[in-house]
């Protein structure tokens, strides 16, 4: 007699989740509002594409022997999240601009006892002399997730940017940083505005690069003048690109200025090449 198939319910009435990245694991809020949260819960725990689970696990793999993190365009706090369950030592520093996002990342800090450990900050990173308004209020039930400098919008909340060179103090003392990207197009004006920061700590970063939206020339140009190499990620591995390229399949990339030798020492056991 064939077993019962198990039967997943819509998370209407369910308060949180569990996700699961590099054998750690963590709890998000209202899956309902939340789509990485709803993400979670549908795909037991992981993210729904391969790339998408590898490129979590590597970035916490990463994180364990970081001393300060970037998570730029944190979201509801997934990096984040994973990242300090990953290593409770390091530091994270976590930017949203979208107030109800804000508020849901927050939440979910206080939710896995990480907001000692993860400083919230409500203003974007790219060119200083940058501001926007933000819906105050999501307009629909879930929250947003795909906001950028680039959009405008004629009322809501007014969201200033800080330059990524002014969050050296962040990182001052540290031997290591980490940085993850996810902007919606706008990295350009990130890697623009922070090459003094890249040039003094030579970050490993995790960037999300978007086909249509990416400035590639501007962001190839940053990371040249600063050594770095470009691997994209894919589903279970790293492949170097000597042309930076984005691609419509796989949107995540590792810049790093570590020889290949160093890097795999960095993320080991994960067999990467």
């Amino acid at each position: 007699m064939a077993a019962p198939q198990q039967t997943w319910r819509f998370p209407v009435n369910r308060r949180a989740v569990q996700g699961v990245a590099a054998g750690k694991s963590f709890r998000m809020l209202y899956p309902m509002r939340c789509s990485i949260a709803k993400e979670l819960y549908w795909n037991k725990g992981l993210r729904e594409y391969r790339a998408d689970r590898f490129a979590l696990d590597l970035f916490c793999q990463l994180a364990r022997t970081a001393d300060v993190v970037l998570d730029i365009g944190a979201n509801t706090g997934l990096f984040a999240m994973a990242a300090a369950a990953s290593n409770p030592d390091t530091k994270i520093h976590a930017y949203e601009i979208v107030p109800d996002v804000v508020v849901h990342l927050v939440s979910n800090l206080v939710e896995n006892e990480m907001l000692s450990q993860v400083e919230v900050h409500s203003y974007g990173i790219g060119n200083s002399d940058t501001t926007m308004r933000v819906p105050s209020q999501a307009s629909a039930p879930a929250l947003p997730s795909a906001f950028s400098s680039r959009i405008e919008f004629s009322d809501g909340a007014r969201v200033m940017f800080q330059t990524l060179d002014q969050q050296s103090y962040f990182a001052e003392g540290a031997s290591n940083v980490l940085v993850k990207i996810d902007v919606e197009g706008t990295e350009n004006e990130i890697l623009r505005h922070g090459n003094a920061f890249l040039a003094r700590f030579s970050p490993d970063i995790i960037c999300e690069l978007l086909p249509d939206e990416c400035k590639v020339e501007d962001v190839d140009s940053h990371l040249r003048a600063n050594q770095y190499k470009c691997y994209k990620i894919l589903a279970d591995r790293l492949q170097f690109e000597p042309v930076l390229k984005p691609d419509p399949a796989y949107h995540d990339w590792l810049f790093t200025a570590l020889e290949v030798g160093e890097l795999a020492k960095r993320i080991s056991p994960l067999q990467v090449f």
